[in-house]
């Protein structure tokens, strides 16, 4: 766990700092087109997928036959994808009235006929080797970055990210494949592909649901506001998602194989979810804390005067960080315990929630949808996740009950926060955002450490 998250967060640190460098020369516009692509081939990702990764981590015996299927599943899945999508990519450009987005979205579409290292890194989780993985994404994140921020300095423009990703994916499958050693062996069998079927229907049917909900927001304020209005909602909502992502991705990796071992000891599930889900918010809702808190002279001092405007909208975003990071813990519960029917059906709920937030939020402006996010996010606690701690057996009352020494972190420290943005307004921001947040963090802490001993033994270690 140590080793996962060191290296997710120097992973984090070099994507913060490169999207820093590469918003403050590219503007608003430019990302905007680059969000809009990201939505189409985002979509398509899912399907090469497929949820087949997550089937070869829960299966309880592999055989060569399943690998193969999903070897070749993901490999011709992959060129399919990317011929769709460079083909219908002047509809879309059409779609969202911009004609500079197909060059953008038919180069990114090559990371999906790219991306042939399913297999091997799904190996690599289902054998606990999570350096491993962490350490793909970390080289991934690497890559892309320095070369995507290298090739803009020199005058690349936008088209630099999308060639800085498939480099990246190229890189990282070649190590996935140094790091696991498996081949293809023979051609899949029939039972194989029904197999991978079986489990991965549900779960990439909960995909699909569960993506259009959370990037209807992007397709709507690009549609209807415009390229240069989504390049600010998308950095402040990208902001807000580096806390859930990272906290996400860090804890999911571990915890679905580890609850997939335990699904038959009940006692140990539970703590173990339940220790693993609260460090996570803890750390998610001291950044919310921080970020909101801070969030003009912040978006000043990493983006400059031009991204001012989106510093309202960060705020209110990252109010949602601890719901977020809650919810998002419910699926390694579905995955161990095969029920991804159920999270399928749920997803459904949680789409329509999140699609009246968004539709009425538009009515005021990209400001208007991040409310109806925050809103939706608390929401959708008690649709998916309650749910779903009562499939594991995991009382629900006791579990929620405890993170009120949270809720009194979250509150003192954000309102000694807003008084020391009172009284520094007037400085440097680089000064004003060190300020509050070495107040905000001492306080934080010290009330989590001092009156939640429970956490305070998670962190030690103690069983």
């Amino acid at each position: 766990m140590k080793q996962t998250t060191t290296i997710r967060l120097v992973s984090l640190a070099v994507q913060f700092i490169g999207a820093a460098v590469i918003a403050r020369i590219l503007g608003p516009s430019a990302l905007g087109l680059v969000a809009l692509a990201t939505v189409v081939t985002a979509f398509a990702g899912i399907f090469n997928d497929m949820g087949i990764g997550s089937a070869l981590v829960q299966r309880p015996k592999l055989d060569e036959a399943t690998l193969s299927a999903a070897f070749l599943l993901n490999l011709i899945v992959g060129a399919v994808l990317t011929l769709v999508v460079s083909a219908t990519a002047p509809l879309a450009s059409r779609f969202f009235g911009s004609d500079d987005l197909t060059p953008v979205l038919q180069l990114s579409s090559l990371t999906l006929v790219l991306s042939v290292s399913l297999v091997q890194r799904s190996l690599l989780t289902r054998q606990m080797k999570f350096a491993a993985v962490m350490g793909l994404d970390f080289l991934y994140g690497f890559v892309s970055t320095v070369l995507s921020v290298v090739m803009v300095a020199l005058g690349v423009g936008v088209m630099a990210i999308p060639l800085g990703a498939i480099t990246a994916t190229v890189v990282s499958s070649i190590v996935a494949a140094v790091l696991c050693p498996w081949r293809p062996r023979q051609l899949p069998t029939r039972a194989s592909l029904t197999a991978l079927w079986h489990y991965s229907a549900g779960l990439l049917a909960f995909n699909i649901i569960n993506y259009i909900g959370n990037n209807l927001d992007n397709v709507l304020v690009g549609k209807y506001l415009g390229a240069s209005s989504l390049g600010l909602y998308a950095r402040a909502f990208n902001l807000m998602q580096i806390p859930v992502a990272n906290l996400t991705r860090v804890l999911g990796t571990v915890m679905f194989p580890a609850l997939s071992t335990l699904q038959n000891d009940r006692l140990r599930f539970e703590r173990g979810w339940l220790t693993g889900t609260k460090l996570a918010v803890m750390l998610g809702s001291l950044v919310a804390v921080v970020t909101s808190v801070t969030a003009r002279p912040l978006v000043e001092l990493l983006y400059g005067s031009q991204w001012t405007e989106m510093s309202h909208t960060l705020a209110i975003l990252m109010c949602a960080v601890p719901a977020y990071v809650y919810a998002s813990n419910a699926s390694p519960i579905f995955l161990a315990l095969d029920a991804t029917a159920l999270q399928f059906k749920l997803g459904l709920l949680t789409v329509v929630i999140r699609i009246l937030s968004i539709t009425i939020g538009l009515q005021f402006g990209y400001e208007g949808v991040a409310w109806g996010l925050l809103v939706g996010a608390y929401i959708n606690i008690g649709v998916t996740t309650v749910p779903a701690m009562r499939l594991a057996q995991i009382r629900v009352l006791p579990a929620l009950r405890s993170y009120w020494t949270l809720a009194c972190a979250v509150a003192v420290s954000a309102t000694s926060g807003l008084g020391v943005i009172a009284m520094t307004g007037h400085w440097p921001n680089l000064l004003v955002v060190v300020s509050v947040g070495s107040v905000c963090t001492a306080i934080y802490s010290g009330i989590v450490f001092l009156l939640d001993r429970e956490l305070l033994g998670a962190l030690r270690g103690r069983r």
